[in-house]
């Protein structure tokens, strides 16, 4: 039986491609792997807890944007999971605002850290995802993280390949073939339209 879990969706930069149901299918099922493997570990006893929240930042937003803008999913796992979040929110903005893991942070440039930042690492960045998690030990949440994000790119891809397959290849990831208003409207004020 594996743990139970939410997933909370703030945004889906992915709306064309991939949708709603879609997006909430495929972190579903990131959230459910991540679920049965603390499960397993727990029972094992290599985990002491049988809980964890994770947080995801959209890999498609722009560095510049802060943190605090770009959440794209928050999950928990296990009973009273929401006892983690904020550190789990604190791991991935650290490694997002400092570029850094909050682990290397706090053992060598703690100097870097504001009052009220979190005081442990966990947080990881594969491919530009963005995963920070708390519930474990700092390895074991860096273990998660790492898999929770290659698991997360991994899914996207699939699915934007199945998105390809059934629209044929075209020139842009929207169900339009077109360039988006964001680069439309540069050129529209660049011609004087």
């Amino acid at each position: 039986m594996a743990l139970k879990y939410e997933v909370h969706i703030s945004r889906n930069p992915y709306s064309d491609t991939i949708g709603e149901d879609g997006l909430r299918s495929l972190l579903d099922a990131a959230i459910a792997a991540r679920a049965q493997d603390i499960e397993s570990r727990h029972l094992a006893g290599e985990y002491e807890r049988d809980r964890m929240a994770f947080v995801l930042l959209d890999p498609t937003a722009p560095r510049g944007r802060a943190a605090d803008d770009i959440v794209l999913a928050l999950a928990l796992i296990g009973a009273e999971a929401d006892f983690f979040a904020p550190n789990a929110i604190a791991k991935a903005f650290c490694q997002h605002d400092l570029g850094m893991e909050g682990c290397a942070v706090i053992q060598s440039q703690n100097h870097r850290l504001a009052d009220g930042s979190f005081r442990f690492g966990g947080a990881i960045e594969v491919g530009g995802t963005v995963v920070g998690g708390s519930g474990q030990t700092e390895i074991q949440d860096r273990y998660q993280c790492t898999l929770l994000a290659a698991d997360f790119n991994y899914r996207v891809a699939v699915c934007r390949k199945e998105w390809e397959e059934a629209n044929g290849p075209g020139r842009w990831y929207s169900t339009v073939q077109g360039a988006s208003s964001r680069f439309a409207r540069i050129v529209d004020q660049l011609l004087g339209r």
